[in-house]
């Protein structure tokens, strides 16, 4: 369950299971693990509470993390993430 140095909630795996991908438990949360890992684009919350990993690839999603942890995973587009870290 841990992604490099995320670790990845049951949560946010259930996420993507019901949001992106109806697949194994094990399955989905290897594919949040390859995503986030291959992730470029990531953005900062307005408010700073937690950062935003845009994930392209096979499927396409939004990995939400405060903190260290993977807290769900939502289909992707929103405003909410509109500041990108790396400007």
């Amino acid at each position: 369950m841990i992604a490099g140095k995320l670790f990845v909630t049951p949560h946010a795996v259930r996420s993507f299971q019901k949001r992106i991908h109806d697949i194994e438990y094990n399955q989905a949360l290897s594919e949040i693990i390859k995503g986030i890992n291959a992730s470029a684009d990531i953005r900062i919350s307005e408010n700073k509470a937690s950062v935003c990993y845009h994930v392209k690839g096979r499927y396409w999603f939004r990995a939400v993390v405060k903190g260290n942890l993977v807290v769900t995973i939502l289909r992707k587009g929103h405003k909410k993430y509109a500041k990108n870290m790396h400007n």
